[in-house]
């Protein structure tokens, strides 16, 4: 029998080959090799994180979803979505960030930029009935716009950045069209200009295909002290 932490560095690989393939989707590939640790906690400072991504080490950190209780702000919203389906968006979340780092930036640093693409690709991997209530809980869904996004929202009130990321990401009228997995979405002008290569346009419009069946992400036991034992090396 696996052990749980087997079994989570398995899942671990599973989630992101797929979180891979729905930014691939919308013109983020991962073109770097990552490694993925599972640890009890992430500190910034004295605010305790769900994920984070070092773009130095190339290196993504998510709390463990046995210790996402215990990260979860008392109000925030996110403890109304189950534990395994917050931390599998949470992957998808970071690798978003891991894939933005090499993209140009219209004004760096692009905070609220980044983090509205990242919320943006997470709530979509969240099944719709765990969409819902984060947009539920939001106000003014009504009156998002591109000036609302800011960095202030993002940092001082997470849950409502990610549900006005959300509704402005997936509303009908914006002038660029994502294929993100198997869905069609309509893009935000915001994305455009934060994804503005001269010589691509932007975020491009692509079919969701499969890679060759070769191993994307394997699993080996991480040496670090207080870590899960799992280092998923990934895209490689």
């Amino acid at each position: 029998m696996a052990s749980p932490d087997a079994t989570l560095n398995e899942h671990i690989c599973r989630v992101a080959e797929a979180g891979a393939e729905q930014l691939e989707a919308c013109g983020l590939p991962i073109r770097a090799p990552l490694v993925i640790l599972a640890v009890p906690e992430i500190a910034h400072g004295d605010v305790s994180c769900l994920g984070a991504y070092d773009c130095n080490r190339l290196e993504l950190r998510l709390v463990t979803p046995a210790a996402l209780d215990a990260a979860l702000a008392p109000d925030s919203v996110l403890r109304d979505i189950p534990r395994e389906a917050l931390f599998d968006s949470l992957v998808v979340h970071e690798l978003a960030h891991a894939a933005l780092a090499r993209q140009p930036c219209a004004a760096p640093p692009c905070l609220a930029e980044h983090e509205y693409v990242a919320y943006a690709m997470q709530m979509q991997a969240l099944a719709p009935e765990h969409r819902a209530i984060v947009t539920a809980a939001a106000r003014g869904l009504d009156r998002v716009t591109e000036e609302r996004l800011n960095e202030f929202i993002a940092v001082a009130a997470p849950d409502t950045f990610a549900a006005w990321a959300w509704t402005h990401f997936s509303r009908p009228g914006e002038r660029l069209r994502l294929r993100c997995a198997a869905h069609l979405r309509r893009g935000a002008a915001r994305a455009r200009r934060l994804l503005n290569a001269p010589s691509q346009g932007a975020i491009r419009m692509r079919s969701a295909t499969r890679r060759p069946s070769s191993p994307r992400c394997t699993t080996t036991i991480s040496p670090e002290p207080g870590a899960t034992p799992v280092s998923a090396r990934m895209f490689t």
